[in-house]
């Protein structure tokens, strides 16, 4: 493991025998004019866009934004640069219904889907919500189809869902136009 107490930096801020170069915020803004970026997933996705918002606010900080928080959207805009940047609180990326029987984890489907559509960037992350129990777990059953099953296992049921998100993303997103990532388990949450 590296030791961070031997990091230093350079006069311009950047770390020193380090190649990554320091965050250019009037850059990315000029690279991603008219764009939309949408980040989609649990407190690790809105933590990212939280601190980008930031990055590019106060890289121009007398340009106009506006922050829109929808029920689960939030929206940071930057009409100067026609750019908006968005986070969609989703852990899952499939669909929690509230149904008579309780909250349940649908693992073959996504609501949210059409959220997603004409963005020019997607980034996704989920992991950390699927090994609550107990108290933590956010959800009563398990559905697939129409079989509904109380407990399974949990990367059984990560499995099913990330493989419904890989086939929504191959049938309704064009590569040509929008590019999607996707950002795994933070490392603070393994172990």
């Amino acid at each position: 493991m590296a030791d961070l107490t031997k990091i230093t930096s350079n006069t311009d801020g950047s770390p020193t025998g380090c190649g990554i170069p320091r965050f250019n915020g009037v850059d990315f803004l000029e690279r991603c004019r008219d764009k939309k970026i949408m980040l989609v997933g649990d407190s690790l996705s809105k933590n990212m866009w939280v601190s980008l918002t930031c990055l590019l606010h106060a890289s121009v900080p007398n340009s106009n934004y506006t922050i829109d928080c929808t029920g689960l959207l939030s929206t940071f805009t930057m009409p100067e640069y026609g750019l908006s940047i968005l986070w969609l609180k989703n852990g899952f990326l499939v669909d929690v219904i509230y149904e008579k029987i309780g909250k349940v984890l649908k693992l073959d489907s996504i609501g949210t889907g059409s959220q997603w559509l004409g963005m020019d960037m997607l980034i996704f992350n989920t992991y950390h919500w699927w090994l609550h129990s107990g108290r933590s777990q956010t959800w009563d059953y398990f559905q697939v189809g129409d079989k509904i099953v109380k407990d399974m296992d949990r990367l059984e049921a990560l499995k099913i869902a990330l493989t419904t998100w890989a086939t929504w993303i191959d049938h309704n997103t064009d590569p040509s136009k929008t590019k999607v990532y996707f950002q795994g388990v933070a490392a603070v949450h393994h172990e």
